[in-house]
């Protein structure tokens, strides 16, 4: 049953993030009361402590990512809402599986649009300069990145391969 509130969370991200570029902060104030009053309901007091101690991982594995605007802060609070109903564990496997599906699906799309060369080339130079910054015709929504990595993570998890 909390797996299917985490998809919930993420989904209900995407749709708002699709939407209107930007996840609003007034959504993820409720995603945040409903992530928390569904965990006490469901795990207890002991769950919520172990639901923040993962947000706190979420927190300090995105917080650079937005720091070098690799990011959006919306994806970030999206993600810690996310965190409060998972586990350590799924937290870092989900921000793994992430990364690997917004690299993937920001390639394809440069690939599709004739652009793959140039997006290799402005990402090495972004890397090796610091000063340079990067281009953003090709960023992503990386809410759908993330439900990706939830969903890749949750197909991994059980013997049946699904929710």
């Amino acid at each position: 049953m909390i797996d299917l509130v985490s998809t919930l969370i993420l989904v209900i991200g995407v749709v708002d993030d699709l939407r209107s570029r930007k996840i609003h902060n007034s959504l993820l104030l409720g995603l945040l009361a409903f992530a928390v009053l569904f965990v006490l309901a469901y795990r207890g007091f002991s769950g919520v402590g172990y639901g923040l101690l993962s947000a706190g991982l979420a927190l300090a594995l995105t917080f650079p990512l937005v720091y070098f605007r690799a990011l959006g802060g919306g994806d970030m609070k999206l993600f810690t809402v996310f965190a409060i109903t998972s586990d350590v564990g799924t937290v870092l496997q989900v921000f793994v599986y992430s990364i690997i599906a917004g690299a993937l699906i920001g390639l394809v799309r440069a690939a599709i649009s004739g652009q793959l060369m140039t997006v290799l080339k402005s990402t090495a130079l972004v890397a090796m300069n610091r000063s340079i910054k990067p281009s953003t015709e090709f960023n992503i929504p990386f809410s759908a990145a993330l439900l990706l990595g939830w969903l890749v993570h949750c197909m991994n998890a059980t013997p049946w391969g699904g929710l």
